[in-house]
């Protein structure tokens, strides 16, 4: 199955995550551990393609995934099945391998019924940075954009932050590792 996603990623600091942890305390959200385990072509020629493919590890379970970036914050995702994490495997024909891995602590904030903030804090390659992503259904992107301005309010920021995917940053850090 198919799934397309919509969402928009901002880069905070550390302490903007820290004060984003607090504010939204009171409100229903989960907090979870998750692995996602990268892999490409020694050339890196999936992620030249806006492929990502991963393992995601939670809640000791593993799911494959191929997401395709389409720009705009949307991507699709297709699902596979896996057993643990190999060290390599096929896809599409071409022998691709385990590049790393980035581990993410994330709270998950239920703004809506349709809505969910995630507070992330990332480790990969000895780097630690923070994000805000923010999903929603494809008809509440005005109110996404909405959500995001007021959190800019909230952090006394004008300048733009979007961030680039998960997958994104951790290919170009381990390029030039």
């Amino acid at each position: 199955m198919i799934y397309t996603e919509h969402e928009i990623k901002y880069m905070l600091t550390g302490e903007e995550y820290a004060y984003l942890l607090k504010l939204f305390e009171g409100i229903a959200q989960k907090r979870e551990m998750q692995t996602n385990y990268y892999y490409d072509t020694p050339r890196q020629e999936l992620r030249e393609q806006n492929i990502t493919l991963r393992i995601r590890e939670k809640n000791g379970k593993t799911k494959g995934t191929v997401k395709r970036h389409l720009g705009d914050g949307r991507s699709t995702e297709e699902s596979f099945k896996t057993k643990g994490i190999p060290d390599s495997m096929v896809f599409e024909g071409d022998r691709v391998c385990l590049a790393g891995e980035l581990k993410t602590d994330r709270t998950t904030v239920f703004l809506s019924d349709t809505v969910m903030l995630m507070l992330d804090r990332n480790e990969y390659l000895g780097a630690t940075d923070f994000e805000l992503e923010l999903e929603y259904p494809e008809d509440f992107a005005d109110k996404a954009e909405g959500a995001l301005c007021l959190i800019k309010w909230l952090l006394g920021r004008s300048e733009e932050r979007h961030a680039r995917s998960k997958s994104e940053r951790f290919f170009t850090k381990l390029k030039n590792f």
